[in-house]
């Protein structure tokens, strides 16, 4: 817990898998526990998982099974090359942590499972949940199925023009900010 003391956030993106990494630092219980009750304590933990190719699920759940939150070993949302409709996540009706309609792009996804007090964010059409959070003690505890928010997907060269990463990220980047400022201290 020394490591995250003075920190408000934490966010894990991705935890590297065998694949992308010949030496991944997997979570393990005594981090997870560690995490957790800093959690508890009033920080603010992201956790932006990905596809079971390109991320490792089996270690990272060890840390959001304290919260409820479980990503399921999964592949949705599979895009093939450029088919970016196979990834295509609209936001019809504003909702948390949204307060305006986006299409995002999300691809190839794991997909989320709940217990406890975790509460969904958000399904894709065909029901999968993508985003889901819950209060921990005096902390909160946000996921999400891909980390969709990075380069290519929000500085408009890959995207097609309808599609609006970098808007859905910034209005993310806001809930959390109102989240931590609801914390009770």
């Amino acid at each position: 817990m020394e490591n995250l003391k003075g920190a408000q956030y934490y966010i894990v993106v991705s935890p590297d898998n065998p694949a992308k990494n010949p030496n991944p630092h997997y979570m393990n219980a005594g981090d997870a526990k560690q995490i957790a009750e800093w959690v508890r304590g009033g920080g603010v933990l992201l956790m932006m998982e990905n596809d079971p190719a390109n991320a490792d699920i089996e270690h990272l759940d060890l840390l959001a099974d304290k919260f409820g939150l479980h990503f399921n070993n999964v592949l949705v949302h599979h895009v093939e090359g450029d088919d970016f409709p196979a990834g295509r996540i609209d936001v019809a009706q504003p909702s948390a942590p949204f307060t305006h309609p986006h299409v995002l792009y999300m691809k190839d996804t794991c997909s989320l499972k709940l217990s406890g007090k975790a509460e969904p964010l958000m399904k894709d059409k065909s029901g999968e949940l993508l985003m889901a959070w819950t209060w921990y003690g005096k902390g909160m505890v946000f996921a999400v199925t891909d980390p969709w928010v990075y380069n290519e997907y929000t500085d408009g060269r890959k995207l097609p023009a309808e599609y609006d990463n970098f808007g859905g990220g910034v209005e993310l980047v806001q809930w959390l900010l109102e989240q931590r400022a609801a914390l009770p201290h």
